[in-house]
């Protein structure tokens, strides 16, 4: 009952205060006294003096992963549940999704503040120095090195099952027990807390289809929660490919052309475009089944075709977006769209071209496909699991390629 939240709420971190009674207070106390008010107001100051603090926090250097046992934890247990109950909060018809941006920022921040130093996404300034990219794109390698779970988090004492239907309920339900026990789970394994303790998948589905477009900031926050969700394991990856339209509406809100029949403001929006492709390259390459469910096909060309010249933001995107497609081909899958991608990589390989790099290394991932293709093709049930497109683009592979190989020489040489 609200009664057992309110109780258990107050043994962390005080009994809530009215507005007269907070005098002496910093804001911190303050927002933390308030975050459970009944005034739509003081929740909202509340949960933005939270998220700013929590922001300030990381962007200062602070972190406090889960596997570091001599790190104590600085904020109270049952926060990261407080924010999640936020989440569900009813848009307002005043200020639209702004209480959920502020709690969507502050949840993000947390889970950057307490998961393990391997599984935290940023879209800072130095995100592109973080090893995981820099193995990417430096080394040209897909199969990231990663330390076993068991020195990240303590084993699970329950397992939880989920389930991603559009149709279950979304809402997160606690009482004063479960929401302690949350909370210490939280601390335990922030990530895996979150996605099967609290739901927050289908709350985040939920939230992008509402008929308020939600802010670019929340969408870049959102980005980050899935980012760190989907490199958590494959599983969690899995459970966001899953759901038939949290994907499909993330996607359609920031890379997917707009239509007659769906428009966005967001469309190829400089600060969420790369968070995105950031995404999208985490969920891929945890496994072949959560890479096939990304409808790559409907914004890639598109968006390979736009003329970058003079925009660092944009060559970026369109690196990680060559980046995520050698993932597919890794797999044997994204041959669909090949042919029409040569075509676009003509004026690209060459040594002046920032995307040379990884043109090159995606044909060399298409050669892969060929040459297994080549081994192969006289095993009927091989040539039956291919389209027909699929077998045409791999036969004429080479016949395609080969004035981008000799001008590639050329240049070289």
């Amino acid at each position: 009952t609200i009664e057992d939240l309110d109780e258990a709420y107050e043994k962390e971190i005080g009994p809530r205060k009215s507005e007269t009674g907070l005098e002496g207070k910093n804001d911190w106390d303050k927002a933390c006294s308030l975050l459970r008010s009944t005034a739509p107001r003081q929740t909202l100051w509340a949960v933005r003096v939270i998220c700013v603090d929590l922001e300030r926090d990381w962007n200062k250097g602070r972190h406090f992963p889960s596997n570091a046992e001599s790190l104590d934890w600085p904020y109270p247990i049952l926060l990261p549940v407080s924010l999640r109950c936020l989440l569900d909060s009813p848009v307002a018809h005043t200020n639209g999704l702004l209480l959920h941006v502020y709690t969507l920022r502050a949840l993000y921040a947390l889970l950057k503040l307490r998961a393990p130093t391997e599984h935290v996404i940023d879209f800072g300034k130095e995100a592109l120095e973080s090893p995981q990219l820099l193995y990417q794109d430096v080394f040209l390698d897909d199969a990231l090195p990663t330390p076993p779970y068991g020195s990240l988090y303590p084993p699970a004492d329950t397992t939880t099952v989920m389930s991603n239907d559009a149709g279950d309920a979304i809402a997160y339900t606690t009482s004063s027990v479960s929401a302690q026990k949350d909370g210490e789970a939280f601390l335990n394994d922030p990530l895996w807390a979150l996605m099967s303790k609290m739901r927050i998948i289908p709350r985040l589905a939920q939230l992008l289809e509402s008929r308020h477009e939600l802010p670019v900031e929340g969408l870049v926050a959102m980005s980050g929660i899935l980012s760190m969700l989907s490199v958590r394991s494959a599983g969690s990856a899995s459970a966001i490919a899953r759901h038939s339209t949290l994907l499909p509406s993330l996607l359609h809100q920031t890379v997917m052309p707009p239509t007659n029949e769906r428009t966005t403001s967001h469309f190829l929006e400089p600060t969420i475009t790369f968070p995105i492709m950031l995404l999208l390259n985490n969920m891929a390459r945890q496994s072949k089944y959560v890479a096939s469910q990304i409808p790559y096909i409907d914004f890639l060309l598109p968006l390979l075709g736009i003329d970058a010249t003079g925009s660092k933001h944009l060559l970026q995107v369109q690196k990680w977006a060559l980046i995520f497609w050698r993932k597919l081909l890794r797999y044997g899958l994204g041959l669909s769209g090949l042919s029409s991608l040569v075509p676009l990589s003509i004026q690209h390989i060459s040594t002046e071209s920032k995307l040379a790099t990884a043109y090159c290394t995606l044909f060399a991932a298409w050669l892969d496909c060929v040459k297994v293709f080549e081994k192969a093709k006289t095993i009927e049930t091989f040539k039956s699991s291919l389209q027909e497109n699929e077998l045409k683009i791999l036969s004429s592979t080479l016949t395609w390629l080969w004035p981008s190989i000799r001008q590639c020489v050329n240049s070289l040489g």
